[in-house]
């Protein structure tokens, strides 16, 4: 019997491999006296308009592929989307997080967050198939096997995520559950709203110079997402092959797992928190008619 309506992951064993980023469960602010240096400048990139009207299906379960805004970048489909999930599964998703958050689909039936873990992953899995949907033309993802690992990131001043891609899978999806200047966290995981003196105006920030654009428009660039060009061209502008977005509370971002992507400098107050699914499909493959290369000229065969 083949069951059509899947809302669950098959999940990877543990072990599996872990992405630059994911965090400790200690975290501790960054004392930065030092001016702060990025990879890439985004007052040259193309940076994308997330003034989207997005209504909350994602939440209740009834998400349509078509209110998720999917755009091409170098023959390459991203997917970008702003969400409310409500604050109580934002907060608890952060204690996750802020916990261990190396492998979020693995978890003891009695772990106090269970729901707000499995409430998420319902959420994530409908999103991810309608993404694969809407971005490769794939009509019946309901019946594809889809395994993920989730882990999570966060982020202090003074913090950054590193160029990286991650390996053996076939797409990344991101979810911010604080752009920051929001929450601080305590030593529990669970969370504490700033105080308007704990929170961090960039324009104020002496480590920071931004920069308008051609329209006039500043560009802040704290914590921005940088996703680079696949295709190799060593002789043109790295500027020129990059594309960068401003992510806030809700922001969603789908891209296959391939691009090697990295964060801005976070300047911030208090933390920026992101969760993060690996996914692959599985397929079938003559893989059973594969033996260890080691062995095919060994003695013994």
């Amino acid at each position: 019997m083949i069951q059509t309506d899947k809302d669950y992951f098959v999940i990877p064993p543990t072990g599996a491999i872990n992405c630059p980023g994911a965090t400790t469960a200690k975290h501790k602010a960054v004392e930065c006296d030092a001016p702060i240096y990025t990879t890439a400048d985004p007052t040259f990139m193309d940076e994308r308009n997330q003034s989207l009207d997005v209504d909350d299906p994602y939440a209740k379960g009834i998400h349509g592929a078509s209110s998720m805004e999917i755009t091409e970048h170098w023959a390459t489909p991203i997917g970008e989307d702003t969400i409310e999930i409500g604050e109580d599964l934002r907060k608890s998703l952060i204690q996750v997080i802020a916990n261990d958050g190396s492998n979020i689909f693995i978890y003891p039936d009695n772990d106090p967050n269970a729901d707000a873990i499995r409430e998420f992953e319902v959420i994530s899995n409908k999103i991810i198939r309608d993404f694969i949907t809407e971005a490769y033309e794939i009509e019946d993802t309901n019946s594809l096997d889809i395994e993920a690992r989730s882990f999570g990131n966060i982020q202090t001043y003074g913090q950054r995520t590193y160029p990286h891609y991650h390996h053996g899978f076939d797409g990344v999806l991101i979810y911010y559950l604080t752009a920051g200047n929001e929450y601080s966290v305590k030593n529990d995981g669970s969370t504490t709203d700033l105080i308007d003196e704990q929170k961090i105006d960039e324009s104020d920030n002496k480590h920071f110079t931004p920069r308008p654009n051609p329209d006039g428009k500043v560009l802040d660039g704290s914590g921005n997402l940088i996703l680079q060009d696949p295709r190799p061209a060593i002789n043109y502008p790295y500027c020129n092959k990059a594309i960068a977005w401003s992510p806030v509370t809700g922001t969603l971002l789908m891209h296959p797992a391939c691009l090697w992507h990295e964060s801005n400098t976070f300047t911030g107050g208090g933390v920026r928190v992101s969760i993060v699914i690996n996914y692959r499909i599985l397929t079938k493959s003559n893989q059973e008619n594969v033996r260890p290369l080691a062995t095919i000229y060994d003695g013994n065969n």
